[in-house]
């Protein structure tokens, strides 16, 4: 039902003449959430550094369909947002992947490299959520080796900030909020990884067609 009524609001702000180019607005909101970022480890992270994980983050939200900010989220809580931060359970990087587990998805990358390292946790955290039927809580411990409540605290109140960002620069520059995500469900409005690998196929087709991107604004509240 909610994606038959986003459809139709596509449909009108395209006979409306109301389409938003997306990458414009994606950039500024990315450098606000880097500059969130490169203040929030009080600048030991550079700006132009910070903007180089968000980008990996959102591609890499892209292609696993989990929500960017949480991913930020993670690289947080696991790193402090250190691309060559280490432990001596052997876990490495902005999402501390830990290689000896798996080498299938690193392949002959370098995981030290902040965009593989960043694909990889994302694809980690895919592969819990779907094991676990979509499940995040659960998802979230077996990606923490099983951290308790202080690290979904911290997780969360992360989350709660950059989402804060993210909507003030959208308010602040008139664009449209779209609510894809919630904290407990980092799934594209709910849709299985297929799902929306399917439609986001659709969605770029469209886009190409009328040379933009449209954007919908929903209200915050219904996707919680």
């Amino acid at each position: 039902m909610l994606q038959l009524f986003r459809n139709l609001i596509i449909a009108l702000m395209v006979t409306l003449g109301l389409g938003t180019a997306h990458a414009a607005n994606e950039t500024g909101m990315h450098n606000a959430l880097a500059k969130w970022v490169s203040a929030s480890t009080k600048n030991r992270v550079s700006i132009d550094t910070a903007t180089q994980y968000v980008h990996a983050a959102y591609k890499a939200a892209d292609k696993w369909n989990i929500d960017p900010l949480l991913l930020l989220s993670f690289m947080k809580a696991e790193s402090n947002y250190q691309a060559k931060a280490g432990n001596s359970y052997g876990a490495r990087g902005l999402m501390q992947v830990v290689p000896r587990y798996h080498r299938e998805k690193i392949e002959k990358r370098n995981i030290l490299d902040y965009k593989t390292n960043i694909d990889v946790g994302a694809e980690i955290l895919n592969e819990y959520l779907q094991l676990h039927k979509e499940n995040f809580h659960v998802a979230m411990k077996r990606y923490s080796g099983g951290a308790g409540k202080a690290y979904k605290a911290r997780i969360q109140a992360t989350y709660k900030e950059l989402k804060d960002v993210a909507i003030g620069w959208k308010m602040d520059n008139q664009a449209p909020i779209i609510a894809e995500h919630s904290f407990t469900k980092p799934r594209r409005y709910g849709e299985s990884i297929a799902q929306y690998q399917e439609a986001a196929q659709r969605e770029r087709a469209v886009a190409a067609a009328q040379h933009d991107v449209i954007y919908v604004a929903y209200v915050e509240s219904l996707m919680r």
